[in-house]
């Protein structure tokens, strides 16, 4: 005859959440549950309902960040606070994975990282309880998406030779981005003017002063009126215009220039002007990862998660013809055979 036991805390509500078994045939507690639970290494198995997966199932495609969403269940026989353990899989292969909660609410999430573009994966999820697990949910697929532009919504790897983007001259090194040959090249993104977004990239490859010899701050990153580019005096005049600068005077410097509606030092709107001559130490073989956010009422800029600039706006940041660009083509002032730009995300909020 089989055995029945109950595991008892000193409570006693585990008692009625919790039980195991000898045989995973003839669980020693009935259970809504569908399908056979998952055991843990002491053999005891959490009765509780099986989650369900909502969202995206049938093979949808999704674009980066990824949402996973199930529904929440209960404990079979008391109410416990329960969490949720999600598991995607390529093939047969885990990728990733996470516990989520205790949840309270109708749906629970989970976010995965590290999944690879234009990738079908296959996910799951479960209750958990105090390391017992109960019924896994059915498999639900997925299929992760490549390169986008919609809108003000963008992401551009740029390591398969291509982009979203234009390029305006420059070259693509396979598998390591895009990098700029000349001082006039640079990567373009038009976009719908946002006042509220926040635009990130990798860049490797680059040391200390990459403007000496050109005499030149050359730059990473530029907005502005996209109908300014033709004319450096245009650009450098316009009410618009926004760059980040590495100093070719100060080997680890860098200088801010965010203009949110009129030219002027001291004013706002005006020119937000800010300088640091001591920041990343810029070695050519670290991929330097730059974050660049902006509210209507706030800016910052971060490298590798140091906030090296931010200041507060009395007037949003809204150009017409809002260009974004990788390098600073109007300005003549892009790197030269040495950073290479990758993963290029812009994000509307």
């Amino acid at each position: 005859m089989t055995r029945k036991v109950l595991l008892c805390t000193a409570t006693g509500l585990l008692a009625l959440a919790v039980a195991c078994s000898k045989s995973s045939q003839n669980p020693a507690s009935p259970s809504a549950a569908v399908g056979t639970p998952d055991t843990v290494a002491d053999g005891f198995l959490l009765k509780a309902g099986t989650p369900a997966t909502v969202s995206p199932t049938g093979g949808a495609q999704v674009q980066d960040p990824i949402v996973l969403t199930a529904s929440t269940t209960k404990a079979t026989y008391t109410d416990v606070p329960l969490s949720y353990h999600f598991q995607v899989r390529s093939g047969s292969t885990v990728v990733a994975e996470g516990t989520v909660g205790p949840v309270s609410g109708s749906n629970v999430t989970f976010s995965p990282t590290g999944l690879q573009f234009l990738t079908t994966y296959t996910w799951r999820v479960q209750a958990t309880y105090q390391g017992n697990n109960g019924p896994w949910s059915g498999d639900a697929t997925f299929q992760t998406v490549g390169k986008f532009k919609n809108g003000a919504n963008i992401f551009d790897p740029l390591l398969d030779g291509t982009t979203v983007g234009v390029a305006n001259g420059g070259r693509f090194l396979i598998g390591k981005g895009w990098q700029s040959a000349g001082l006039s090249d640079g990567l373009i993104y038009d976009i719908p003017t946002c006042a509220n977004c926040k635009a990130e990239f990798d860049v490797t490859g680059f040391g200390k002063t990459e403007g000496a010899s050109f005499e030149r701050d050359l730059k990473w990153f530029t907005m502005g009126d996209g109908t300014t580019w033709g004319s450096f005096g245009a650009f450098r005049d316009h009410p618009w215009k926004m760059h980040l600068e590495q100093r070719s005077d100060a080997g680890r410097g860098m200088k801010l220039i965010w203009r949110n509606g009129a030219a002027g030092p001291g004013s706002d709107p005006g020119d937000h002007v800010q300088r640091r001559d001591d920041t990343e130490d810029w070695t050519s073989t670290v991929v330097y990862h730059f974050v660049f956010d902006w509210t209507p009422s706030h800016i910052s800029v971060s490298v590798n998660g140091h906030v090296w600039f931010e200041d507060g706006l009395a007037q949003p940041y809204t150009p017409g013809n809002h260009r974004i660009e990788l390098g600073c083509s109007p300005r003549g002032e892009s790197f030269v055979d040495s950073a290479t730009f990758s993963n290029f995300r812009l994000t509307p909020r």
